[in-house]
C-alpha cells in the first residue's frame, strides 16, 4: 500500500477518529523499531516494576477455599 492509499483512506475516517489513528501509526512504528535490534535492552514499563514473590508468605488460603458454596446447594 502506498502512502497516497493510506491518505486517501484517512480522509475518508471521521475527526474524532484521527486521534486513535495517529496513537496506532506510533504504535506500529514502535513495534518496528523494536524488531529491528533484538539484543537491545528491554525498557520497563511505566510505573513501578513489579517482582515476583513479594507477597510470599503474607496471603494464606483458608482450608475451607474448595469446599462446595451454600449459594450453589440447589445446582448440584
Amino acid at each position: 500500500m502506498s502512502l497516497d492509499a493510506l491518505v486517501k483512506e484517512a480522509q475518508g475516517l471521521p475527526e474524532k477518529a484521527i486521534p486513535d489513528v495517529i496513537r496506532y501509526m506510533k504504535f506500529l512504528k514502535f513495534e518496528a523499531s523494536s524488531f529491528d535490534d533484538l539484543n537491545a535492552p528491554a525498557t520497563p514499563p511505566r510505573g513501578k516494576i513489579r517482582k515476583a514473590g513479594i507477597l510470599k508468605g503474607k496471603l494464606t488460603i483458608p482450608p475451607s477455599f474448595d469446599d462446595p458454596l451454600d449459594d450453589f446447594e440447589e445446582y448440584m
